[in-house]
């Protein structure tokens, strides 16, 4: 039989819209029966609200608040004696809930008396509104004890003769919307029939909730739906973790459901279209508007297997349609985006998936997540965000009385968000509640009208496939540039002309600082100039690469600039990198030619050396040549890691790097007056950075002393005592610098720490600020080398959590994400792309260019390059770019994209935990699946045993996926760093896999021995250790609530479910237990009774 047509015309069209005009016809058993019991079985909906309630503690957030303007004063007596009646009737209004014997049971209470709280508004004119709204806070913020009852509550403000605001706020575990509609309309209809004198309609009903509750219980253990549930275990298996929607702040341990909501209405022209394309399709508006949502979805995650939650009404039964009660389900959305399909394509997924769901419906969703995902934390379990399709809530006219909702602001949301549609008179509004903790405004509104422009594309062309929609909203779209426009290029300067000009305005100015040494502009363009000449003599050409053999130094300085000034190409080599290293650099850059800064080079056959002292010889002067060079000219080459471990040489050019020389200067105000520091190694293209910014700037570069440079204290000392104004440095360095430092240091005058390189954490400014005070900033620049030194950057006035953004392009560039050769919207994931007239001229070995340098493919034009970074990021609702992680740092997990650098972050998080790097060891270890393993400095960690991964993994539980936790914990000293400062994976050692199942750690006391045995009677599950994570060996939220029961029968404790997923062992639990019986001298133990 049709179901639909057991359902009054309302909700049958409310049904049809919702579920796609489809009933399930799965076998159902026989008519529910009238038990007319006084404690009985709870159902699986009622008992996981139970669990939430304990789970939040004073939680609201289950609470169900409506209120309802009628337009006459109700006679508070005449509506006491209707509220009496509807108590009377249903007994869910007389229902609490209480623990027998480790069981979850309901009591309806044979009477109960309940006053409606009464209100005499005395507001008048703009105030009664903001009274109205007070009252709701007020209302909705009320705590129902679970215990005693009763679990809802009702009051009456009066406002004059002719209105009255009606309250009524409902615990979900009594109750869900279709119940408030049942409530609201009997107690309007019995106070007109006793204000007129009329009979009450005393018919009992057919059953009432209670039966329900057994009834379900019933069909779950005769195996009626096990049909269904294995639907759902094939529906949900290798099921992706929670989708990861990007946040704009970090989402810790305890969650905040504090909400916020953006309201959008779709005018009538797209709204009739959408319900065209339906009725076309055979398909349920719900269905149309779903397929959009995955789509935006898909766009903000990249992920293409999408998991989303939508509300049920569940009453397929006759004989529930008149219950008070919570029968709510929620059905999970599993949908597949791969392959590229067109948007009908698309739907015809969604519609059998929906269909699928409906036909599938009766078995609750409580029993689904228990038997289907073991291994998951999250009380949600499969999806954080929500779409649900609600009907008109009731607004009418009762003889004389008219009533009509009243509208708030949501104030809490159990989801990260949910997108509410409603239709009204043709048009469709939505409303998506978020919680405001994770999520901004400009956020969820730019989501918004993105998502109302992929409907209108949709209205447009429905064949257009899922890649091909655009993420448009005209407010943000300010913040994607367009890859077709000019960017103005300015004079090709080169870096010897920005320097030349300081020279003529501080000729006598110290331009270089090292130990006692003070050379002046002069001194250092007369060297530069003297070294130049000498290379020129020797016969070195224009455009021929010169290597720099040596360390930080003055000279060194003088021979980048002479190379420079000779029209040779620099290749700095480092006379500290290893040897194997150093002959990679001068055979990959095709070096014949070396300028030996300290006489250290040891000579090879076929190379040309030179002694820099040879170079000074100022005999020679009056034989100075020059040479023209210009900004298209190379200038320099250095090289960064290859993926095949061979280093890729980057050619530089003068315009670049003056450029953004000259943009540094500028935007930071660097001046004569200040000092900057030179601590990057001449190998790095960072030290161009280091030592030309000051030097173009005409102000003064100083040198720490090259003996002492890992000698933190006289660094620290130094940084004061020198009077550094600004440094360029990256997070790992400074990350060791803060490790190693005991001290506070006051730098007064720093103005500027420069961080590349590496992503720059909220905890590492944190830490820096503690350990260097002053009033100094940080700025967040970003690029790769191939682009020159940086491309854009963030000045870190108030840092948000976790990773910094990288802020906004520099001067004359563009920097966009791609997804295959479409330009992302603002939140959407994809590629950081960057365009600029001013980035390296490419790899030495030109054949590296064709899948990094590019051509534009928006534009015709074949001299107009793009760079593909590699780098995942998104764009921001504020204009600003955030990196995500790397294409080639990025693991699938269950079906789901994860960066390993975002997991590093998390564990750096952790007070003991001085640094962290995680990396994929299934290459090392020779594993066929992901192995994950975090290498870990502690500082302060106090414990002396061997179980600090353990005490790590429990750490990070709440805060990552279980799929995520890395396998293996590995404690070193320290974080291995190449010579520019960025971790180095390859020198990482590699461990010995141990499989901590084989070594079970065994309870100490009698305590842990008796919580033991409880652990494995509720799981059903033998050779379980203390230490083992409950979620990982088979708990979930319903096992905990079992757990809570048999400890406080065993040893008269109460633990909390918080408590539970904050200590998720039984040597932490114990430890609970202990600490709560430390007042008593004996701890007393239950006899065991262990089911064998």
């Amino acid at each position: 039989m049709n179901r639909l047509g057991l359902l009054s015309d309302k909700k049958k069209e409310l049904l049809k819209q919702k579920l796609g005009n489809r009933s399930s016809c799965n076998k159902r058993s026989n008519t529910i029966k009238r038990y007319g019991l006084r404690k009985s079985a709870v159902s699986f909906s009622q008992q996981r609200l139970w669990i939430m309630n304990k789970f939040e503690s004073n939680n609201v957030l289950y609470n169900i608040p409506t209120a309802y303007r009628i337009s006459e004063k109700l006679d508070i007596k005449i509506l006491s004696r209707s509220l009496d009646y509807l108590i009377s009737k249903h007994e869910s209004l007389r229902t609490s809930f209480i623990s027998i014997d480790n069981q979850l049971k309901q009591c309806v209470e044979g009477n109960l008396e309940m006053s409606i709280d009464y209100e005499q508004c005395c507001s008048k004119g703009s105030k009664i509104g903001e009274k109205i709204n007070d009252v709701y806070k007020e209302e909705s913020s009320f705590v129902f004890d679970l215990e005693k009852g009763p679990l809802f509550k009702v009051k009456l403000l009066h406002l004059n003769q002719d209105e009255s605001v009606l309250y009524l706020t409902f615990h979900h575990i009594i109750a869900d919307a279709w119940s408030i509609e049942i409530f609201i309309n009997e107690l309007l209809d019995n106070y007109i029939k006793l204000a007129n004198d009329q009979q009450l309609d005393e018919k009992d009903l057919e059953i009432q909730y209670a039966d329900y509750s057994v009834w379900q219980n019933e069909q779950i253990e005769k195996g009626v739906y096990d049909d269904q549930l294995v639907y759902w275990k094939d529906k949900l298996d290798h099921s992706p973790e929670i989708l990861e929607f990007p946040l704009d702040k970090m989402m810790g341990k305890e969650r905040s459901f504090e909400g916020c909501e953006v309201k959008k209405e779709l005018n009538t022209e797209l709204s009739l279209g959408l319900k065209k394309i339906a009725q076309e399709n055979e398909m349920s508006l719900f269905m149309v508007i779903t397929a959009a949502f995955k789509i935006m979805l898909n766009r903000y995650t990249d992920q293409e297997d999408i998991i989303i939650g939508t509300p049920i009404a569940n009453r397929t039964r006759r004989e529930t349609h008149d219950l008070i009660g919570c029968f709510l389900n929620t059905l999970a959305l599993r949908t597949d985006l791969s392959g590229d399909p067109t948007f009908l394509e698309l739907l015809y997924r969604l519609k059998k998936t929906i269909l699928s769901a409906i036909e599938n419906q009766d078995i609750p969703y409580e029993k689904v997540i228990e038997e289907t995902q073991k291994n998951r934390t999250n009380n949600n379990s499969l999806f954080d965000i929500m779409i649900n399709y609600v009907s008109q809530t009731s607004e009418g006219v009762y003889d004389q009385i008219g009533y009509e909702p009243i509208e708030f602001k949501d104030s809490k949301s159990k989801f990260l968000f949910t997108l509410y549609i409603e239709e009204k008179r043709d048009k469709l509004k939505f409303n998506i509640v978020y919680q405001r903790a994770y999520l901004t405004a400009e956020t969820m509104n730019v989501f918004m009208n993105q998502f109302i422009n992929i409907l209108e594309q949709i209205l447009n062309d429905q064949t257009k496939k899922v890649a091909e929609f655009r993420l448009v909203d005209g407010d943000s779209d300010k913040y994607i540039p367009d890859p077709t426009q000019t960017i103005a290029t300015g004079p090709n300067d080169t870096l010897i002309e920005l320097f030349e000009e300081q020279v003529k305005l501080n000729l006598h100015k110290v331009a270089i600082k090292h130990n006692e040494a003070n050379k002046t502009y002069e001194d250092l363009s007369q060297d530069s100039a003297r070294l130049a000449n000498f290379l020129i003599n020797k016969g070195v050409r224009k455009g021929e690469p010169v290597a720099l053999y040596g360390e930080r130094s003055y000279k060194a300085i003088v021979g980048m600039l002479g190379i420079f000034k000779a029209g040779a190409v620099l290749v700095n080599i480092d006379e500290e990198l290893p040897r194997g290293r150093k002959e990679l650099l001068i055979s990959g850059s095709g070096v014949k030619k070396i300028l030996d800064v300290n006489g250290n080079f040891i000579k090879a056959d076929g190379m040309d050396v030179y002694l820099f002292e040879e170079s000074q010889d100022k005999n020679l002067d009056e034989f100075i040549m020059e040479r023209d060079v210009n900004g298209e000219d190379p200038s320099y080459i250095f090289f960064t890691s290859g993926s095949t471990g061979t280093p890729k040489g980057i050619v530089g050019d003068h315009k670049g790097v003056s450029h953004f020389l000259k943009w540094q200067k500028d935007t930071f105000g660097i001046s004569a007056e200040d000092k900057g520091a030179q601590f990057t190694s001449l190998s790095f293209d960072v030290v161009i950075r280091d030592i030309f910014l000051p030097l173009i700037s005409g102000a003064t570069l100083v040198i720490p002393d090259q003996n002492k440079k890992n000698d933190l204290n006289y660094l620290f000392d130094w940084l004061k005592s020198e009077g550094i104004t600004f440094f360029h440095t990256v997070p790992s360095v400074l990350e060791a610098w803060i490790a190693e430092n005991r001290f506070q240091y006051y730098l007064g005058k720093l103005r500027w720490i420069f961080s590349a390189g590496e992503p720059l954490t909220e905890i590492l400014i944190n830490k820096s600020q503690g350990a260097f005070l002053g009033n100094y900033k940080f700025v967040n620049l970003y690029g790769p080398s191939e682009t020159t030194l940086a491309k854009s950057y963030h000045v870190i006035d108030n840092t948000q959590e976790g990773v910094q953004p990288i802020g906004k392009p520099i001067s004359d560039t563009q920097i966009f994400i791609m997804k295959g050769n479409r330009v992302c919207g603002v939140g959407e994931i994809g590629e950081i792309v960057i365009r600029t007239p001013y980035m390296t001229k490419g790899y030495l070995d030109k054949a590296n260019n064709k899948d990094k340098f590019i051509e534009n493919p928006f534009i015709s034009m074949s001299k107009d390059m793009i760079y593909r970074t590699g780098d995942i990021g998104r764009v921001t609702s504020a204009g600003l770019l955030e990196i995500k992680g790397r294409l080639d740092d990025q693991l699938k997990i269950n079906g789901v994209r994860v960066h390993l650098s975002e997991i590093s972050s998390v564990i750096k998080q952790l007070k003991y935990v001085k640094n962290a790097v995680v990396i994929d060891g299934s290459k090392v270890l020779k594993t066929n699946t992901t192995y994950l393993i975090a290498y870990v400095v502690l500082e302060n960690y106090k414990r002396d045993d061997e179980l600090i991964h353990i005490e790590i993994k429990k750490k990070i539980a709440g805060l990552l996926p279980l799929s995520v936790i890395p396998e293996m914990i590995v404690e070193i000293d320290k974080i291995p760093l190449n010579s520019n400062g960025k971790v180095n994976i390859k020198a990482l050692p590699t461990p010995e896999i141990r499989d901590e199942k084989l070594s079970l750690v065994k309870p100490k006391d009698d305590i842990e021995k008796k919580l033991l045995e409880i652990w494995e009677d509720v799981l059903n599950k033998d050779s379980i250790g203390v230490t083992q994570n409950f979620f990982e060996v088979g708990g979930q939220s319903l096992k905990a609530f079992q757990i809570i029961s048999r400890v406080k029968s065993n040893f008269n404790t109460d633990i909390t479910i918080q408590e539970i997923f904050n200590n998720p062992t039984v040597e932490d639990m114990a430890m609970i237990i202990k600490n709560s019986q430390s007042s008593n001298c004996q701890v007393t133990i239950a006899r065991s009774s262990r089911r064998i």
